[in-house]
């Protein structure tokens, strides 16, 4: 049985026979062949190939030195390349664009690139992020499904447990504390957490130890950032530093290294403490904190689910609170890019579609350039230049291309990240890790390199199809092909599909914006306090002190209010009632206002009145409901006058109130009451001023300060703060889609250009002979727009379609476009022919300026 005989690599004989004249081709291939059998028997196969392999390169002369015999001789690479500059700057629109369009869509895949790698992909920096779960509690009342936070007093029950599934739990809320040093006041933003915390994210502890789990321990842990920037990173601060946060004074007892994206944007570190009253009965429908927990390693995070509804479920059978509740827990890293997971997913898709379609413009610029270089290919190979020493100018010019591509890119990229990053909503996660990574950089060289090896590439298989000899007259060629119109159609379709995605998120978001919430943030500040239980440990203490924080506030002419649980600040409390006593159990959100909380947030009373002076803690219970609980409580009949049981106690309903969105204007508001602060008087409540926050707060903390001058009091805010909050996904969703649909505009106008600027070189000889017979320019421009602008509205109708197609696919991502009707596609396909029509006139006005006679001529006509 005879052996197949061995044989060189396939693409190096490829390049081979590419890059040598055809005259000497057949020998020059024949020689390498004895050559390499002969070596393959004395040296073996594999040195032979790479033998092979390294005759093939030097085939081209890439590199310095000579090449073979038949192509010995020539200006080598620095020769190359200064023939390649000079051909670029004799042709500056070519190289502006290629080098424009593919900087364009690389600096925005790279700044596309560092927003989805940072806030989505880029793996949190704890161990094992999978198996740290957020916990919740969740409103099963009515089949229902509504997740909430958890209260103090059930945070204390699960860290108490002994847990099957769950290694430890730790509640973590965030505040801004004030910082004094001497006369010197800095704000301070600390994580006020449970010890477990540390276990459960495994923070690095570089100095000292994380705060202990004594509850009359006062400990602040510094963060590494925090302790470099405002103590030098001395380490004798450990141990024997103090800080005075909001008047108490901390012990720092260590440095830690936090982690990126959960908690966000910590200096300190502080221990959650609670006092009697936290902990008492009625704080557990206070549902306000947020509470993660490690998984062990031999359970999923199911069975901690299941374990924490079964919880949650055995609490029902003794605390009121509970009945009808149970639990669940969801990993920490999905809850926190939930809301921007799909639309970085589109983002990061859309990124590389565009990075695609750039390189098809680059494409068709390429083949442009080639019709028009073919007369100077012609008089070159006549003049004995080989097809190596083409394909190697033509490659040096690519390399050259794609250096400056790459390059102009990276700086634009570099330019534009800092605008991105304040673009995106101040809740994104990560978002202050969005940066320019050295290994995207390198990514975005490498893309660079590809396409300017696709230009050259490109560009000499194009100008091969032209007649070796010198003609007489001009080559025909092709119009622009089925080809390249499709593709130019598909970019001028998706452009459509993108910009009416973009007009539809900007309509959702103003029209969500134009929902009545109920209530109105502007101009509303606010600070959460929290009183202290040693200080303050019965109801007639805490009512004494929120009467004296309201009338002294009125003596200096601040009209302020309080209140629990406000709207959107991210509070869940349903409380259970009865319309009489009777009836089953039901819920309903719970606030404990004073009389001018309505007044504050401009919450119109639609029936009966509010609360007054009057309302005191001896006089008759009083309630006050929204009238989406009087309609669906007591329908069709007025509820002023009834009496209602509000967990054990019999209350009166004495007004009704506008209903306000409280989690949100997607969704429908809540039922609500609300019961005066002088009658069930709480330790916590948002102090609500009408002004502005470094006005009204100093007053507020001087009045606060004053009645209890151990009350920790945070700077005030404006309330707007928490609606932004829940408009940041939105944001980020409208930012993206925007962007997208502008750099979608644009390189289809790019693609359109390419392509029409290739159509005018190739028929210029035609366009020569119309206007040598009679025909104007206005007219030859006309027609050459008119047939460029057919093909965009041809892609436009598509991208229509397209969009009436994809709109489930999208209402999934971006939201539910309801009622978005006919007119945004409809504003977005004249925007896009708009951009197409001046696309298509810029290189047809140019053939229109040639005169007829001068172009025969150079056509060889």
């Amino acid at each position: 049985m005879t052996s197949t005989p061995p044989r060189p690599p396939r693409w190096a004989r490829a390049l081979v026979s590419v890059s040598t004249p055809a005259d000497d081709r057949a020998l020059l291939l024949a020689d390498l062949d004895e050559r390499f059998a002969a070596l393959s028997a004395d040296r073996g196969v594999r040195r032979a190939r790479r033998w092979y392999a390294w005759q093939a390169v030097r085939s081209v002369r890439l590199l310095p030195g000579r090449g073979l015999g038949a192509l010995r001789g020539g200006e080598g690479f620095t020769g190359d390349l200064r023939t390649a500059a000079r051909a670029l700057r004799r042709r500056p629109a070519y190289a502006l664009g290629v080098i424009g369009t593919m900087a364009t869509a690389l600096a925005a895949f790279a700044i596309v690139g560092s927003v989805a790698w940072s806030v989505w992909l880029a793996p949190f920096p704890f161990p094992d992020p999978d198996r740290v779960v957020r916990l919740y509690e969740v409103d099963r009342s009515e089949g229902g499904t509504s997740r909430s936070r958890i209260s103090p007093p059930l945070l204390e029950d699960l860290r108490a447990r002994s847990w099957t599934t769950v290694l430890a739990v730790a509640g973590v809320s965030q505040n801004v504390f004030d910082w004094r040093i001497e006369d010197d006041v800095r704000r301070v933003r600390s994580v006020t957490a449970s010890p477990e915390i540390f276990d459960i994210l495994d923070l690095t502890v570089i100095e000292g130890r994380p705060i202990s789990t004594d509850q009359d321990a006062v400990e602040v842990v510094l963060t590494e950032p925090f302790w470099v920037r405002a103590f030098g990173a001395d380490p004798g601060v450990v141990g024997a530093e103090t800080m005075a946060l909001n008047g108490t004074s901390y012990t720092v007892v260590g440095v830690v290294r936090a982690a990126s994206g959960y908690p966000r944007d910590a200096d300190v570190f502080t221990a959650i403490r609670w006092d009697e009253d936290d902990l008492g009965e009625g704080m557990r429908g206070a549902r306000f904190l947020d509470v993660i927990a490690r998984v062990g390693p031999e359970y999923a995070v199911a069975d901690a689910a299941t374990e924490m509804d079964r919880v949650v479920n055995d609490l029902g059978q003794l605390y009121g609170n509970h009945r009808g509740w149970g639990g669940t827990a969801s990993v920490l890293s999905e809850e926190l890019l939930a809301p921007y997971q799909a639309v970085l997913r589109y983002l990061l898709t859309a990124g590389v579609v565009f990075l695609l379609l750039a390189m098809a413009n680059v494409g068709g610029l390429a083949s442009a350039r080639a019709l028009r270089a073919r007369r100077d290919r012609a008089v070159r190979l006549a003049l004995g230049s080989s097809e190596g020493r083409l394909f190697r100018a033509s490659a040096v010019e690519g390399a050259l291309l794609a250096l400056c591509s790459g390059l102009l890119s990276l700086l634009l990229a570099a330019a534009l990240i800092g605008s991105v990053r304040a673009l995106v909503p101040a809740g994104t996660p990560r978002a202050q890790d969005i940066a320019i990574l050295p290994g995207l950089a390198i990514g975005v060289m490498v893309l660079a390199v590809l396409s300017g090896g696709m230009v050259s590439a490109l560009g000499h298989l194009l100008s091969r199809r032209s007649t070796s000899p010198l003609p007489t007259r001009a080559p025909s060629a092709p119009t622009g092909g089925p080809g390249r119109s499709l593709i130019v159609a598909v970019q001028v379709a998706l452009t459509t599909v993108l910009g009416t995605a973009g007009v539809v998120v900007l309509a959702e978001m103003s029209a969500l914006r134009s929902v009545d919430l109920g209530f109105e943030p502007e101009g509303v500040a606010s600070v959460q306090l929290m009183l202290s239980g040693e200080r303050m440990p019965t109801p007639e203490a805490r009512r004494a002190f929120w009467e004296e924080l309201l009338g002294r506030a009125a003596q200096r002419g601040v009209s302020i209010a309080i209140g629990t649980s406000a709207p959107m600040s991210g509070m869940n409390m349903p409380w259970g009632f009865r319309p009489d006593v009777t009836a089953d159990q039901s819920f309903a959100q719970y606030h404990i206002v004073s009389p001018g909380y309505f007044q504050a947030f401009d919450i119109d009373v639609v029936e009966g009145r509010g609360f007054t002076a009057a309302d005191r803690a001896d006089s008759e219970p009083v309630v006050v409901v929204s009238r989406a609980f009087a309609d669906e409580i007591f329908p069709g009949m007025s509820p002023i006058g009834r009496e209602i049981q509000v967990v054990a106690d019999m209350k009166t309903i004495v007004g009704v109130v506008e209903p306000v969105h409280h989690f949100g204007p997607d969704r429908e508001a809540p039922i609500e009451l609300y019961a005066p602060h002088t009658q069930d008087p709480w330790p916590h409540a948002q102090v609500l001023v009408r002004g502005d926050p470094a006005v009204v707060g100093p007053v507020v903390t001087e009045i606060a300060t004053s009645i209890d001058p151990g009350l920790d009091v945070p700077p005030m805010g404006e309330y707007a703060r928490y609606v932004e909050a829940w408009f940041a996904a939105l944001r980020l969703q409208s930012i993206v889609v925007g962007l997208l649909a502008i750099l979608g505009t644009l390189l289809a106008g790019l693609g359109l250009y390419a392509l029409v600027a290739y159509r005018v070189d190739a028929q210029r000889r035609d366009i020569g002979i119309r206007m040598a017979l009679g025909a104007s320019g206005p007219r030859t421009v006309w027609s050459i727009v008119l047939s460029g602008t057919r093909l965009a509205a041809i892609g436009a109708c598509i991208g229509g379609v397209g969009w009436l197609l994809a709109m489930p696919r999208l209402a999934a991502l971006l939201g539910s476009f309801d009622g978005v009707g006919a007119r945004p596609p409809l504003m977005v396909v004249g925007a896009v022919i708009a951009v197409s029509v001046v696309a298509c006139a810029i290189p047809a006005s140019r053939s229109a300026r040639v005169d007829p006679a001068d172009t025969l001529r150079a056509e060889g006509g």
